[in-house]
């Protein structure tokens, strides 16, 4: 299995298929993405609900490393406050 760029991503089954990988998702997790209007949309922004979520603080703490090694710099974690996050084809943080 290769993977391939997909074409048009506004392609109506496109985002049905986005939006039903939402719907098992927050089946699977008790968890709810909506876009600001209500809508589970491809490509919204939405705000973190749980900031102490044990994975936004994983991902967190990735953030901060990675900015350390390219940077050269020695910043440390300590808390997320607040976020957001994106619906693609996967999650944007």
């Amino acid at each position: 299995g290769n993977w391939l760029e997909i074409a048009s991503p506004d392609d109506p089954a496109v985002i049905e298929v986005g939006e039903f990988a939402v719907d098992e998702h927050n089946k699977d997790t008790n968890r709810v993405t909506l876009a600001e209007n209500g809508q589970k949309t491809i490509g919204n922004w939405l705000e973190i609900a749980s900031p102490d979520d044990p994975m936004v603080i994983e991902i967190g703490k990735f953030a901060v490393e990675e900015h350390n090694k390219e940077s050269n710099d020695t910043l440390k974690f300590d808390e997320v406050i607040k976020g957001d996050t994106q619906i693609v084809g996967g999650m944007n943080w």
